[in-house]
């Protein structure tokens, strides 16, 4: 059996994630408390926006496990991630995973820390906490010196339809949480 050490598996996982949608212009706030007629709309979420948009990233955490057992996107995916982002993150699991006859084991697990709502879109700030999450040879399982994803600041975008709140994008920075 084959495992992937060292770097590699990390390095997977953060080119998955930032496979974003999210802007990544500068978010410095240098001016004043004063509002400005350029000031953007958004604003803190309110207590039930909170809620739906964290049980919409854990569902989202679990049905990443769908397309990495089954190599598609799987309607439990597309359940709790616009259609756009389920083929982005499929095309990239495929170039960068399948591709090499490697798969994901285990689940990520992310925590929102903040949540930014504008009208039918929000930005979660979040900690992503992939220490059970491995990259093996398909068909293997994690052996002992394999080498978790780590843990990593992030964010998720989201939009809300009709159905809810619905994963959008993601993308990681540099550092820890």
């Amino acid at each position: 059996m084959r495992r992937l050490t060292g770097t590699a598996a990390p390095a997977i996982a953060l080119l998955l994630t930032m496979t974003a949608c999210s802007d990544s212009g500068d978010d410095g706030d240098e001016g004043g408390d004063e509002p400005s007629l350029g000031s953007p709309t958004t604003s803190v979420a309110s207590v039930n926006d909170k809620a739906e948009i964290k049980a919409a990233v854990a569902a989202y955490d679990r049905a990443l496990v769908t397309i990495n057992r089954e190599k598609e996107v799987t309607p439990e995916f597309t359940a709790v991630a616009t259609e756009t982002w389920a083929d982005r993150l499929l095309t990239t699991y495929d170039d960068n995973v399948f591709s090499k006859g490697l798969v994901m084991v285990g689940r990520w697990r992310t925590m929102v820390e903040t949540v930014k709502v504008d009208g039918d879109t929000a930005e979660a700030d979040v900690c992503i906490d992939g220490n059970k999450v491995y990259v093996v040879e398909d068909g293997e399982s994690v052996g002992s010196g394999a080498q978790s994803q780590g843990r990593f600041p992030g964010s998720i975008s989201l939009v809300r339809d009709s159905g809810g709140w619905k994963v959008d994008g993601a993308d990681s920075t540099e550092g820890s949480c």
